[in-house]
């Protein structure tokens, strides 16, 4: 998935500045094959940005997970977010909120 890097500036709470990842996919990929129209990741917390339509026209909803390694090593996914990542996830979620807001005009 072709992706851009924004460096973000947060508070001194979350240890200065880290990468936020943006999808440039946008509205060109509507849930076909059960796929996010976007996505917004902060290190290991993800929003995923899927596209919907019902008989009042298209709106957008938003999944949340975390990525972690399991004992052998594989990464997984959990819906379940650690209080350490709470802040990542408040702030992926108003990224994820913004370009909801931006698909949607």
């Amino acid at each position: 998935m072709p992706a851009f890097l924004l460096d973000l500036a947060l508070p001194d709470s979350l240890a200065g500045r880290i990468n936020l990842a943006l999808s440039k996919e946008g509205t060109m990929n509507e849930k076909k094959n059960n796929e996010p129209v976007d996505r917004v990741r902060i290190g290991r917390i993800e929003a995923a940005i899927w596209k919907n339509r019902g008989e009042n026209g298209a709106w957008h909803s938003v999944t949340l997970s975390r990525s972690y390694k399991d004992k052998d090593g594989e990464l997984q996914s959990t819906e379940s977010i650690s209080g350490t990542d709470l802040l990542l996830a408040a702030e992926v979620m108003r990224t994820a909120f913004q370009r909801c807001r931006e698909l949607k005009s």
